[in-house]
């Protein structure tokens, strides 16, 4: 476990790491290459380190008035013809990566700094309190801020192909299991 007064500086190192090696167009929508890069500083620092991916739900601070948006969403649907085409076509479906850390309990997303520049782009208006500039800490309590990271094992064996974590013939895709919140 890397203590909470040391973790600024492994995101920093996480930062550096990224900029090293990314050579996409928009770092702001490289959520996949964020979390591969973050897996690798964390497995040099002892630490065991998974890619996840499926999807995102982040408050943004709105009353549920019935037709304005309450959270900022990546919402993965594998069974979507959006999807399945995207996938054909060697595209990133809807979805976010981000990192567990499963002998800790704790997700590590390094994309938060991102998200309001994002939700304007959808032309979605953030009302509330801004994301933090990474969020590391416990599930329950990301869950317990109103946030829903849901990975989902399709989604996640997409992402390891696409970033070379996993060769083709290993990949298994099972049937959809409803995900309790």
């Amino acid at each position: 476990m890397i203590p909470l007064d040391q973790r600024a500086a492994v995101v920093d190192e996480i930062r550096r790491e990224f900029a090293a090696h990314y050579n996409g167009p928009d770092s702001s929508m490289a959520c996949l290459y964020w979390s591969f890069y973050a897996c690798r500083v964390l497995e040099r620092r002892g630490e065991r380190a998974l890619v996840q991916a499926g999807t995102l739900e982040y408050p943004m601070g709105n009353l549920d008035d019935g037709f304005s948006a309450t959270h900022f969403s990546y919402v993965w649907e594998p069974g979507s013809a959006e999807t399945r085409r995207r996938i054909a076509a060697n595209e990133m479906p809807e979805m976010h990566v981000w990192v567990a850390l499963p002998d800790d309990g704790e997700l590590l997303d390094v994309t938060t700094c991102f998200f309001q520049a994002q939700a304007r782009r959808l032309g979605l208006t953030w009302k509330g309190e801004a994301p933090p500039p990474w969020l590391w800490e416990r599930a329950e309590l990301v869950r317990n801020r109103g946030a829903f990271y849901v990975p989902d094992r399709r989604a996640i064996a997409w992402a390891l192909v696409a970033i070379g974590a996993a060769p083709h013939h290993h990949v298994v895709i099972v049937p959809d299991r409803p995900v309790a919140r």
